[in-house]
């Protein structure tokens, strides 16, 4: 009899220890499964929104180099004919067959017309020569002088070659060939006005030509501008020698050029050329800025002009001697 109960109490003890082994393992998977889930979130949303690493920035005091920058390529210089990569301006003349020269028609002895009305002087000469040697063209086109710059900017002429004086502000607005004349900006009275220098000029009247190196001239001699009574602008300088001669005028501030040649062809005891220059200057050749190469093939074709004596030839039949001063 209690070998019977000794066996329920036994199985009893049995079965109440395999009930809560049961319950323990339910509570733990129960447990277990919302980590799971959580954990599986994680995953997902990392995968769904990926950071990408970023790279430290360089650290020069822990040795770190800066990463290397391009080199920026520099700006074109039409001063050095790379104006937009390259300069073509020569090979435009050579397809073109001509140059096209703007000149002033009523600068003696540079250019002008003679009594068959036709262009001569000194500066076609040149540019003649200078043109049959390159085997191009030479079109003279006669143009308004004040608009000499417009002219050259619009394309109407290739270059502007008729006594043109070297200005700084020339020079910032167009390429200038190196100097082949030597010039000063002088002043021409009548004999008969009895005026010897310019202090005799005060309260009179000055002719000159409008927007030449003549009025730059005089504005920079602010005192003997001062001085005038009258400023009188001309066209070209013949009309101005005109007025002159005509008393209208008492004096008129000219390239000494230009003065020396006319008054060789009047009489000369008729006028007087001062002794005192308001500005010494050079005559140079203008080209569109950043136009080297056409530049260069002038100046060159001067150059061979003068080693072979054609420059001088030129110039001692205008001038009776070799005035060039072209190097």
């Amino acid at each position: 009899m209690k070998k019977k109960w000794i066996l329920l109490v036994l199985l009893l003890v049995i079965f109440s220890l395999v009930t809560a082994c049961g319950k323990k393992d339910d509570t733990e998977e129960t447990a277990a499964e919302p980590v799971d889930d959580t954990t599986e979130d994680i995953v997902e949303t990392d995968e769904a929104e990926p950071v990408d690493d970023e790279e430290p920035e360089a650290d020069p005091e822990n040795g770190d180099e800066a990463e290397p920058v391009e080199d920026e390529e520099p700006e074109a210089d039409p001063e050095n004919g790379d104006e937009a990569g390259t300069d073509d301006s020569w090979t435009k003349i050579e397809e073109k067959g001509k140059i096209v020269m703007g000149l002033d028609d009523n600068f003696p002895p540079m250019g002008y017309r003679d009594e068959n009305n036709e262009i001569v002087g000194f500066d076609v000469d040149l540019a003649t020569e200078v043109a049959s040697r390159l085997g191009v063209e030479l079109e003279l086109l006669p143009i308004d002088w004040k608009m000499k710059q417009n002219e050259l900017d619009a394309g109407n002429v290739d270059l502007l070659w008729n006594g043109y004086s070297f200005t700084e502000e020339r020079n910032e607005d167009n390429t200038l060939s190196a100097p082949y004349l030597a010039n000063d900006q002088v002043v021409v009275v009548m004999s008969a006005s009895g005026v010897t220098d310019l202090a005799g000029l005060a309260d009179k009247t000055l002719a000159l030509q409008e927007e030449s190196s003549a009025e730059q001239a005089l504005d920079a001699a602010e005192k003997f501008k001062a001085s005038l009574a009258d400023i009188v602008p001309f066209r070209d300088n013949v009309t101005a020698f005109l007025d002159l001669e005509s008393g209208n005028s008492d004096a008129l501030l000219i390239d000494k050029v230009v003065a020396e040649y006319y008054v060789s062809q009047k009489n000369e005891a008729d006028y007087m050329i001062l002794g005192e220059s308001l500005a010494p200057e050079t005559y140079v050749i203008g080209f569109r800025k950043g136009e080297v190469a056409f530049k260069d093939k002038i100046e060159e074709t001067l150059r061979d002009m003068k080693a072979d004596g054609k420059l001088a030839e030129i110039a001692t039949e205008w001038f009776g001697s070799d005035v060039t001063i072209f190097e």
